[in-house]
C-alpha cells in the first residue's frame, strides 16, 4: 500500500482530515496534539485512495493503532520497537529525587 504523503492531499482531502481531525493538518507535527481523530481521518483518506472508495469513519474508528499505521503505510515494526524501548525506559528509571523546600543547595549540586 503507497504511504501517505500530505504534499499529495488535495484541498477536499485536507479539509476532510482538518474537519474530522479537529485540528490542522500541520498538528500531526505536534507531539502534544491529540492522534486519535488525525489518524482515523488520515485513514480513511488513505483507504479511498488506494481502492476502498466505501471505506467510512466508522470503520476507521474502529480501527487499532497498528491497522490504522498500517492503512497509511507506516512501518509497524519501527513503531512497536520505540514503543517497546520506551515502555522499558519508563519501567526501568529511577525515581527522580525530589526537591527541597528549604532552598539549599544539595550535597550533589556543584558550587563555585
Amino acid at each position: 500500500m503507497e504511504k501517505f504523503d500530505a504534499s499529495k492531499l488535495t484541498l477536499g482531502e485536507t479539509a476532510y482530515i482538518e474537519k474530522m481531525g479537529g485540528y490542522a493538518l500541520a498538528s500531526l507535527q505536534d507531539e502534544a496534539a491529540p492522534k486519535g481523530n488525525m489518524l482515523a481521518a488520515c485513514a480513511v483518506v488513505q483507504a479511498r485512495r488506494n481502492g476502498r472508495p466505501d471505506f467510512s469513519w466508522n470503520e476507521a474508528t474502529a480501527l487499532t493503532l497498528p491497522e490504522a499505521l498500517e492503512i497509511l503505510g507506516i512501518d509497524t515494526a519501527a513503531t512497536t520497537q520505540t514503543t517497546e524501548a520506551a515502555d522499558e525506559i519508563a519501567t526501568t528509571e529511577a525515581p527522580a529525587p525530589k526537591a527541597s523546600r528549604s532552598g539549599k543547595t544539595s550535597p550533589e549540586t556543584p558550587t563555585k
